[in-house]
């Protein structure tokens, strides 16, 4: 039975702003804060910026602690246990509401967790992660922790090995997730031929074995925003893009490298997709840009408004180690970095967390 999700603007407390895990009904409303213009620099939770979407299909509920998949997933007090059950039953337009928990193969998720195109999931966005969201869990009170995604695996048939995918038109966000695999096709999250699809407000983190934060193949059109990308070994990997993708609001720091282009159709900021920038990129033990090729086609890389270990931020063109800001394989790219701004030195933390 469909279920629907009016999401409203407004304004409520951390305890009262969840909807009733006990609520049995056919059509449920539940209230999600879609935060709007949310700098990454940010380090409080801001409740009081909303924004007005309307989703109409199917609800479907994951709660690792009270679950089980044999549920119906449809009703709040009625969850899947894991994620891998409510991604395989979700279709284009439905949503998917994750309360806080494990979610990992000792669990009985199989990885990688395919999102179908059309599909949106959501744990916790206010705290990237860091606790309940939207969906409290089925208990008397609400799960405790953070809503994590913890593993990784083979995406048949290629060389990739993802915990999460990202089709077409998706969203994912307020998740923790992690990959332990040490393999350097490994990665958080992979956009995989994917276009218009949406990683907001998570913490993609400890794919330190050689793992990619976040993987973009031969995708476009995509916005990575206000996450947290941090403790990999690269933070953001771009190749192949069909289209420019837009990355804003997200501090990406204590990666060996910061992001990895092996093409220019990345809009940090200024660009053609209206990036505002505010990328925190910095803390990055090799380099926190590395930029392999230029393009005729698209001479110039997009980087306004951001902030770096140092102001300007320093390009070389020979060395690409010894924590510089912006690699510049070539020397051919034009990196259009106006409006920087320089990141406090005391904020390199090693593996901070």
């Amino acid at each position: 039975m469909k279920q629907i999700i009016s999401v409203l603007l407004i304004t409520f407390s951390m305890l009262g702003g969840c909807a009733d895990q006990n609520q049995g009904k056919d059509n449920v409303s539940v209230f999600l804060s879609l935060f709007s213009d949310k700098t990454a620099r940010d380090s409080q939770t801001d409740r009081s910026k909303f924004s007005l979407a309307t989703f109409t299909g199917v609800t479907y509920y994951v709660d690792a602690v009270h679950g089980k998949d044999a549920n119906s997933g449809t009703s709040p007090s009625l969850p899947f246990k894991t994620i891998t059950k409510a991604a395989f039953s979700a279709r284009n337009g439905d949503v998917i509401l994750v309360a806080a928990g494990t979610y990992n193969a000792a669990l009985g998720e199989i990885f990688p967790i395919s999102i179908a195109p059309g599909v949106t999931i959501f744990g916790d966005e206010s705290t990237k992660g860091g606790s309940w969201g939207y969906y409290t869990g089925s208990g008397s009170s609400p799960n405790v922790g953070s809503t994590l995604i913890e593993g990784g695996g083979n995406l048949i048939p290629s060389p990739f090995s993802p915990a999460v995918i990202l089709a077409s038109n998706s969203v994912i966000g307020g998740f923790v997730i992690t990959n332990p695999m040490s393999d350097s096709m490994a990665s958080g999250i992979i956009l995989y031929y994917a276009n218009n699809a949406t990683v907001r407000n998570n913490t993609v983190t400890n794919g330190n074995n050689g793992a990619t934060g976040i993987y973009v193949h031969q995708s476009g059109s995509n916005a990575i925003s206000n996450n947290i990308i941090r403790n990999n070994s690269i933070g953001i990997y771009q190749e192949e893009s069909t289209s420019f993708n837009l990355v804003e609001n997200n501090w990406i720091r204590n990666n060996d490298s910061g992001i990895l282009l092996f093409d220019l159709k990345l809009d940090l900021g200024g660009g053609p997709t209206g990036s505002l920038g505010r990328n925190w990129i910095f803390c990055n033990t090799i380099r926190d840009l590395f930029i392999d090729e230029g393009s005729l086609l698209v001479p110039e890389l997009f980087a306004k408004n951001n902030n770096w270990d140092h102001n300007p931020p320093t390009i070389d063109s020979f060395s690409s180690g010894g924590g510089i800001d912006i690699f510049n394989h070539d020397g051919v790219t034009n990196v259009l970095t106006e409006n920087s701004a320089l990141i406090a030195p005391s904020l390199c933390v090693p593996n901070q967390k």
